[in-house]
């Protein structure tokens, strides 16, 4: 199984999230959700978010608000996720 998750932050302080799950040959589930920064930080706060699509979508619940921390130039962590075990940390990618 590979769970990708892709946290996008716009200029206007929206920010949306897409999450997958494979099994290496076909998509399980895919789901996109929308929040918003409520305070720039640090740690920047984000608020709760909102299914706005996915398939199936009994695999995508909304969730609480979170904060983000930078934890290098490249990497940040997501912190307050209910039901985590390890809190998420993403790579900056290059866009291109």
């Amino acid at each position: 199984m590979t769970d990708t998750r892709t946290l996008t932050f716009g200029p206007d302080g929206s920010v949306r999230l897409v999450g997958e799950r494979t099994d290496g040959t076909k998509t399980l589930y895919h789901c996109e959700w929308q929040m918003s920064v409520t305070a720039a930080g640090p740690p920047a706060q984000l608020s709760p978010s909102l299914v706005v699509g996915g398939e199936p979508a009994a695999s995508c619940q909304p969730g609480g608000a979170t904060t983000v921390t930078l934890t290098d130039a490249t990497h940040l962590q997501r912190l307050g996720l209910a039901g985590e075990k390890a809190p998420p940390t993403y790579e900056k990618a290059t866009a291109g």
